[in-house]
């Protein structure tokens, strides 16, 4: 890394382009206004895992937002790392 300050992150490859590396970061946060708001909080309802049935209706009136769910994110990465078939979720 070439710099890190509270605005910004930058990092240089180091082999004029020509290195295979793959960069991945992770960003943690801190809302201003929220600093002290508890994560932790007491349930005030239950909430049930919704079924299959209202995803895929979800997805048949809106089929753009498929691209962000968790499997299609993935297999696009798999896709940019190594150019292959995208593995299953056993890494098969």
């Amino acid at each position: 890394m070439e710099s890190l300050s509270t605005t910004e992150m930058v990092v240089r490859e180091l082999r004029d382009g020509q290195s295979d590396v793959v960069f991945d970061y992770l960003v943690y946060g801190l809302r201003q206004g929220f600093e002290e708001v508890s994560i932790v909080q007491e349930k005030r309802q239950d909430s049930l895992v919704p079924s299959m049935e209202e995803h895929l209706t979800l997805y048949s009136v809106h089929p753009e937002l498929r691209r962000y769910n968790v499997w299609e994110r993935f297999t696009a990465m798999q896709r940019m790392v190594d150019g292959g078939v995208p593995r299953d979720a056993a890494g098969r």
